[in-house]
């Protein structure tokens, strides 16, 4: 159950701007083109922070799920309401703040 809201809610974030964190502490912020089960992210517009700061763009990139130690998205995305009920909220309120998704939390 718990694979199964975190996956419907990377489809639901398909077309808006999210940010994941890499296992490496690589951080991608861009446009989430495509999500499939495995949490395979498929994002375009994507601009790479390396850990020691260094910063790249790329036109489009695609980025294993077994390499993703969590998304961060919007909240518009967690205030739908089939997932109202099964998302923990952030603990800061307001809307600059996004909610963050580890695949690596919990057991799947």
């Amino acid at each position: 159950m718990c694979r199964e809201v975190k996956v419907r809610q990377l489809h639901e974030a398909e077309g808006h701007i999210i940010t994941l964190e890499s296992i490496t502490g690589d951080t991608y912020r861009g446009k989430l083109l495509k999500a499939e089960v495995n949490m395979n992210c498929l994002m375009s517009e994507v601009t790479l922070t390396y850990k020691n700061g260094k910063v790249c763009s790329f036109e489009s990139m695609y980025i294993k799920g077994t390499k993703i130690r969590y998304f961060i998205y919007l909240d518009m995305i967690a205030d739908r309401p089939k997932f109202r009920k099964t998302i923990p909220r952030a603990g800061v309120r307001g809307s600059h703040r996004g909610n963050v998704v580890s695949p690596a939390q919990g057991k799947f």
